[in-house]
């Protein structure tokens, strides 16, 4: 019976899809995020021959922007699908962290900020009022960029001490949200996601090591424009 009510489903996706190619709607969105930066840090320096190994948080609330252009394919039952192409950039998280007392090291000042290309996939739920529900994910490419400067105990910059460096990484989200039908054509969205960046690994001559690993909630304010 279960497999009878799948393959019934699928038939009227398919059969619904066809009947209906011209009927995709484009779109294109732009939102506004609030979003809680968490990058895991942990720094490994060598000093007159002994190794200290530091680990810590950089968690911080940045703005975000994002912008998207897909399509929506309407399915039988009422429910939607929608797929788009995304670009999201976040500002930068930063924290100065104070360790290796009576070391060469004293502080490190760091931040991190990404941007992201996505594909991504959501399901609209028809609830036969304005409001519509709908959870999504999505893959694509994150790119990291982090700056470091690490300042030695009498407070003075040294070249060794500073850093950039960016990675391009894989990343995936979850998101969750519902949307408000303004009318036919503008839709308002606000949602919640999880955003995995990976991470980015530096290594100075010196050998001192540092590894970042970010990852992002967020808070989504938006609208679709549909056409």
């Amino acid at each position: 019976m279960k497999k009878l009510l799948l393959l019934a489903g699928v038939a009227c996706v398919l059969s619904y899809s066809q009947a209906n190619a011209l009927e995709y709607t484009p779109y294109v969105s732009g939102k506004l995020a609030y979003s809680r930066m968490k990058n895991d840090v942990k720094i490994r320096s060598y000093d007159t021959d002994e190794v200290y190994t530091e680990k810590f948080d950089i968690k911080d609330w940045n703005y975000g922007v994002s912008v998207a252009a897909g399509v929506e394919l309407p399915l039988c039952n009422g429910d939607a699908i929608r797929t788009e192409l995304e670009y999201s950039y976040r500002d930068g998280a930063g924290k100065t962290k104070k360790y290796f007392d009576g070391g060469d090291i004293a502080s490190n000042k760091m931040s991190v900020r990404n941007q992201n290309v996505m594909l991504n996939a959501y399901y609209d739920f028809n609830t036969g009022t304005k409001f519509t529900p709908y959870v999504g994910g999505g893959i694509g490419l994150a790119h990291l960029k982090a700056s470091s400067k690490f300042a030695g105990t009498d407070g003075a910059d040294y070249a060794a001490g500073k850093i950039k460096e960016s990675s391009n990484n894989f990343a995936w989200n979850l998101a969750a949200g519902v949307g408000y039908e303004v009318n036919s054509n503008i839709t308002v969205d606000l949602g919640y996601r999880y955003v995995d960046n990976g991470d980015l690994t530096k290594t100075m001559y010196t050998g001192d090591r540092f590894k970042v690993e970010s990852e992002a909630h967020e808070i989504l304010l938006g609208a679709r424009f549909s056409f």
